[in-house]
């Protein structure tokens, strides 16, 4: 298979992420019978050595494996997608599809990714003031979908998913790849990045999901972070002075860190609890928490209206798979982590953006779950993918985007 065509497909995977939940199936899928049919998937290339696929191979397939078996073992079998355990192989199909690439092209992946993201935040933003349904519009769903905001006459930006969390957590790594670009990039990468990011950051406020906004602030630190300390606390005063201009948004961000003011959260953190304690090795199953979890809600207050997830993807995670689904996923991530600071050690932004913008998420991640919204764990399992490519890059080519 070509590398033209594998990157053309690396590209469609990262424009769907932004887009649509049946595009990304489709490029996913369309992408692995590449790799499957592919003869360079088992052969060594001159600009790449292969530790990408062979360092995340052993991880990602263990925290697949593990997660596929707690669902056949399950009391419950899987409520909500049995079937999620299937996206880590992204990290695997992605990097090997990757092989080959130079850094130069993993870059312009990553800037499709951005510009596609670009554009469904800007109909965000446009949603939030106005109240239309785009895909209404176009006739693609019966009724028009809006949701209203903390913001008195305005709507939450959805972009074009059907969520203001999943669209929030969506937004995170695209957000840090341009926000580095803006910080590490010349000329016109430089300015056109920034405008990206403005706009990425102003989406995101107006999707109020207090989470992706923390988790936006750690990404915005560690881009930062070589920068100077000084030039951390502006730029995090500059973009807190924008949100917080906004009654609403000042609220929102306020109860973030009230006890109070979160205390469902901490009653479901309680209930995750006694689900752990009373299914400590095994888990009840990857997917089956919503339902095994019912009775413990019942028993305490039987009319709490959320009976999902834990609110806290290691936590929820830990009672599915139980500590060794949990030992598996920080193998798979510590894996695309090393490999990823070899790219970024060698100058590659976006190799730091990526790294940023997982680190987002999976901020984000303890106070929502991830792992089973497809959107976001599409968009987390890819970014992995090519941050492990980058890394196994043995050339040293500097980025098109520093």
């Amino acid at each position: 298979m070509s590398r033209r065509v594998r990157f053309g497909l690396l590209v469609a995977l990262v424009v769907a992420t932004a887009w649509s939940i049946a595009g990304m199936q489709l490029a996913a899928g369309l992408l692995l019978l590449a790799t499957l049919a592919g003869p360079w998937m088992w052969e060594r290339s001159p600009d790449r050595d292969g530790s990408g696929r062979s360092e995340v191979a052993l991880p990602v397939l263990a925290f697949a494996g593990i997660c596929a078996a707690s669902v056949l073992l399950s009391p419950a079998l899987g409520s909500f997608d049995p079937w999620a355990w299937r996206f880590p192989l992204l990290v695997l199909i992605v990097a090997i599809a990757s092989r080959g690439l130079s850094p130069a092209a993993l870059d312009r992946i990553g800037a499709a990714w951005v510009a596609a993201m670009a554009i469904a935040g800007a109909w965000a933003v446009a949603q939030a003031f106005t109240g239309l349904d785009l895909l209404a519009l176009l006739h693609l769903r019966a009724h028009p979908f809006v949701i209203d905001s903390p913001w008195p006459g305005h709507f939450a930006a959805l972009g074009f998913f059907n969520s203001r969390i999943t669209f929030a957590n969506a937004l995170l790594v695209p957000l840090a790849l341009a926000g580095t670009w803006a910080v590490r990039g010349t000329g016109r990468t430089r300015t056109t990045a920034l405008g990206a990011t403005a706009l990425l950051a102003f989406a995101l406020v107006l999707t109020f999901t207090r989470a992706a906004w923390w988790g936006a602030l750690f990404a915005a630190g560690i881009v930062l972070w070589r920068r100077g300390i000084a030039r951390i606390a502006i730029a995090c005063a500059f973009v807190l002075a924008l949100g917080l201009a906004v009654p609403s948004v000042r609220a929102r961000f306020a109860s973030s860190m009230s006890v109070g003011a979160n205390a469902d959260r901490v009653f479901i953190w309680q209930r995750a609890r006694e689900v752990v304690r009373d299914h400590p090795v095994l888990g009840v199953g990857f997917g089956g928490y919503a339902r095994v979890a019912q009775p413990y809600y019942d028993r305490v207050d039987p009319a709490f209206p959320m009976h999902t997830w834990a609110h806290d993807t290691p936590l929820s995670l830990l009672a599915e798979t139980g500590p060794t689904g949990v030992a598996a996923y920080l193998w798979l991530w510590l894996a695309v982590y090393l490999l990823g600071l070899r790219a970024v050690r060698r100058g590659s932004a976006t190799a730091l953006g990526l790294f940023a913008g997982t680190l987002a998420v999976h901020a984000a991640s303890l106070f929502h779950d991830v792992l089973y919204d497809g959107e976001v764990a599409f968009a987390l399992y890819v970014a992995a993918g090519l941050l492990a490519a980058l890394g196994a890059a043995t050339e040293e080519q500097p980025s098109a985007a520093r």
